[in-house]
């Protein structure tokens, strides 16, 4: 308590927007956690795809792709609306519709050992 009065651009503009940006991802689960636990169930793949996503989307930001396996000598780098492109590319067809959902629809089992099985 302190030291956020102690600072003097605690309650800055750029501090909130610097907050905002750092709750965003957590708002955004949130909001989709929401709606699972509406319909009675539990989706415990969601920290595994956010987890695999960003490895993906830090490892471009990194080292880009590397083209040596083709026989050519190239790196591959991406700017970071592109980044953004293949990480959703990535993130979305196995959260929406990919494994966890349809195996548990399909099997008739709760969403928990479904999901897990996937985690």
């Amino acid at each position: 308590m302190f030291f956020s009065l102690a600072a003097p651009n605690f309650l800055s503009t750029a501090d909130m927007i610097l907050i905002s940006k750092h709750v965003a991802l957590n708002a955004f689960l949130a909001i989709g956690m929401t709606f699972v636990i509406i319909t009675c169930g539990i989706d415990l793949s969601v920290g595994s795809i956010v987890g695999r996503c960003g490895t993906v989307a830090g490892g471009l930001i990194l080292s880009g792709v590397d083209l040596g396996f083709l026989g050519v000598g190239y790196t591959l780098c991406f700017a970071a609306p592109e980044i953004m492109l293949i990480t959703l590319g990535l993130g979305v067809p196995i959260g929406s519709a990919g494994i966890s959902s349809p195996s548990a629809a399909m099997s008739r089992r709760p969403p928990r050992p479904a999901s897990a099985s996937i985690a």
